[in-house]
């Protein structure tokens, strides 16, 4: 039942911040901009994107992420079940109690474990597939806004990038 009632508070929380959401985001998307939502987990900027008629690409590896993705947004949104990073490939995912926290960054780990994040425990590891920024806008054209979360591996996610995205 605690579950339960966190869940009701979040999407009340959810329901509460979508129309400042929806104000932020309308100044760099317009209707039918692609988006790329890197790091998306459960896609809580995902409904103002689509609130903005945005076509919304979501990057997501977490298996319990994926399947939230999918049945809170369906087929108005693409779900692409991987991770980025620098280059192709494979990687280790360290999965925490807390899927907004679970990182592909050893580093991220060690700096937030002893302070911001020391009540949490990254205790399993998932391999995922590894693609590039570049390789999706290969697939779907360049976005006009890219959101990049991804717990200390923003800076090899653009790496994975060769041509400019306006935001």
């Amino acid at each position: 039942w605690k579950k339960k009632i966190a869940e009701k508070l979040q999407a009340k929380e959810e329901l509460l911040l979508l129309p400042k959401r929806i104000q932020f985001y309308s100044k760099f998307v317009n209707t039918g901009d692609l988006v790329f939502d890197v790091g998306a987990n459960e896609g809580n900027r995902i409904q103002a994107l689509l609130e903005l008629n945005a076509k919304v690409v979501a990057i997501e590896p977490q298996p319990q992420c994926i399947n939230i993705l999918e049945k809170k947004f369906g087929s108005r949104i693409i779900i692409e079940k991987m991770g980025l990073g620098s280059s192709p490939g494979k990687a280790t995912m360290h999965v925490a109690d807390v899927s907004t926290i679970s990182t592909l960054s050893g580093d991220f780990i060690e700096k937030t474990s002893k302070s911001r994040f020391k009540s949490n425990k990254w205790d399993t590891t998932i391999e995922i597939e590894l693609s590039t920024l570049d390789n999706l806008v290969s697939k779907y054209g360049v976005p006009v806004f890219c959101k990049i979360d991804v717990e200390g591996f923003e800076a090899e996610v653009l790496k994975g990038l060769h041509s400019p995205i306006q935001y």
